[in-house]
């Protein structure tokens, strides 16, 4: 009695308990008892059966395979749960009386549907659940299923009868022999021992995307070669069912390989199972990248660095950086130097912030020419261009000059008494700054150049033009000159009013600016003539 299928269009999503959704499985009417077209062909007659094993007539596979037993759920959709059992791999060729073990025995009369399988990963082990479809598949006539259906009628073991009222049974001799029974006719032989399993192995956790690779180890405690059906549950819905045939005493190591992609996230119970036996794990599944909502990149609005440099210059360059987001963020950013990394930083930005992050790089033993620097944050950046010469010597003399040896003075004495002339004092710094419209918080300095290295300090000028209200600085400098010089301001200052920058050494040599939070006492200016060394300019302060 066959049954033809309708293609099983399998749409297979695990969920939480990898809940199985089957669609498009439909029977019509029964056309011939043998399927023969794509490679394959299955007769499945009505049948006695004890419940726990059926026999397929026959079953001829192309390429190899399996025969897979359903109950009539399939007919309903459950293209996975119908499945009672599976034969072992049968290879290419004709099969006769296929012997199935059911895994759950039937316990009344129903009809059954038997099904081709291929064996497309070619391990020999039946994956058609345990890969949600993506493996051995069924075999395909014009784009259906190869199957056969039989009605399978359950006969239960009989009893001897026992006697009927009063009587007592009692052999009766013939020809004057006696009867003595012999043992075989009313023993039952002993049922054979499940297989055991042991050393199950598997990830302990997978990312939702991975694929999980499940071992463990089958083995046959009878003494005699025996075939029974394995599978493999994850929270308890079966995801496997296969035959495994050993021989006595053999174990075997069977390897399953787990699709995850579409298991949900969190703890789970798996594992592999026998008639009697199994062993189980925990699996924890994290959440697929994907599915997790991730930050938009920081945004690189500008980078302030200078065009020309010398030989030996310590560049200093300003990457402004937004963070897009609605909440804080902290990324990467990171500054290059002709393609290499030169410095790397974590940046914590609160929502749509923007700040400047400063880098700096030494050119000496750089070659003059021409480089590419560059600010990147995660996904975005932005390059610029530097062109280095060489350091300045010394001026040659001009053609028109004359080099003339000094004349020999002769000092006339003198009765003043002689003075001790104090040391000129090496340590010196200059600052240039220009007039400027600050917007993203910040005020570029021009040029500085700090003969100990150090710092320069924004303040709001007073009306003495000195220094006032400190307003920001800048990242310690290292000695020599530094150009367009980024100040990130942690306050703004007053719009079309001027402000003074101020030269300030690093005297605690921690490269850290400890003037305000010292008192005053470290970190103090850079001075000449007893002058703290500044320059000032007005700025005129626009919306960021």
């Amino acid at each position: 009695m066959l049954r033809r299928l309708q293609p099983l269009a399998v749409t297979l999503t695990l969920l939480v308990a990898f809940s199985m959704v089957v669609a498009g499985v439909q029977p019509i009417q029964a056309q011939s008892q043998t399927q023969t077209r794509a490679g394959a062909s299955v007769t499945f007659s009505d049948q006695e059966t004890n419940g726990t094993t059926v026999t397929v007539d026959s079953v001829n596979l192309s390429e190899g395979g399996y025969v897979v037993i359903h109950d009539s759920t399939l007919l309903e959709g459950d293209a996975f749960g119908s499945i009672l059992g599976a034969s072992s791999y049968l290879e290419p060729g004709q099969h006769s009386n296929v012997t199935v073990s059911l895994d759950r025995p039937l316990d009344s009369d129903q009809t059954l549907i038997a099904m081709a399988h291929k064996d497309t990963n070619e391990n020999l082990v039946l994956e058609f659940n345990v890969t949600q479809g993506m493996e051995d598949g069924p075999y395909l006539a014009n784009d259906e299923p190869v199957t056969d259906s039989a009605q399978m009628t359950v006969v239960q073991p009989t009893t001897p009868e026992e006697p009927m009222g009063n009587e007592t049974a009692t052999p009766t001799p013939e020809d004057n022999e006696t009867a003595t029974p012999t043992p075989e006719d009313n023993v039952t032989a002993p049922e054979l021992e499940s297989f055991e399993v042991s050393n199950l192995s598997a990830p302990a956790s997978v990312n939702q995307s991975e694929e999980m690779v499940v071992n463990a180890t089958v083995s046959n405690p009878n003494e005699e070669q025996t075939t029974q059906s394995v599978n493999y549950r994850l929270d308890g819905t079966v995801l496997s069912r296969f035959d495994v045939s050993l021989n006595a005493s053999e174990s075997k190591l069977l390897t399953l390989t787990v699709d995850t992609s579409t298991f949900s996230p969190g703890q789970h119970i798996h594992g592999l199972f026998t008639r009697d036996r199994g062993e189980i794990a925990t699996l924890e599944v994290a959440a697929n990248d994907s599915d997790v909502v991730e930050n938009e990149s920081f945004i690189v609005l500008d980078v302030l660095a200078p065009e020309n440099a010398t030989v030996g210059d310590t560049v200093v360059a300003t990457g402004v950086i937004a963070n897009p987001n609605n909440d804080t963020v902290t990324q990467e950013v990171e500054f290059r130097f002709q393609g290499d990394v030169v410095d790397r930083q974590e940046v914590t930005l609160s929502s749509y912030e923007v700040s400047n992050v400063t880098f700096s790089v030494n050119s000496t033993g750089l070659e003059p020419g021409t480089y590419y620097h560059s600010v990147f944050t995660r996904d975005l950046g932005q390059f610029e261009q530097i062109n280095l010469s060489e350091e300045p010597g010394p001026a040659p003399p001009s053609d028109n000059e004359t080099m003339t040896p000094e004349e020999n003075v002769t000092e006339e004495p003198t009765t003043e008494e002689p003075t001790t002339e104090e040391p000129t004092d090496d340590v010196t710094a200059s600052i240039s700054v220009s007039d400027q419209s600050i917007q993203n918080a910040s005020l570029v300095v021009d040029s500085a150049t700090l003969s100990e290295g150090g710092f320069l300090a924004v303040y709001q000028s007073n009306s003495d033009s000195g220094p006032g209200e400190f307003l920001g600085v800048s990242d310690f400098l290292g000695s020599g000159t530094s150009t367009d010089v980024a100040v990130p301001l942690e306050q703004p200052p007053i719009d079309n009013e001027s402000v003074t920058v101020v030269a300030h050494m690093d005297t605690n040599d921690n490269e850290a600016f400890d003037y305000v939070t010292s008192g005053e006492m470290d970190d103090t200016p850079y001075l000449v003539d007893g002058e703290p060394v500044s320059a000032t300019a007005t700025v005129s302060v626009r919306p960021g």
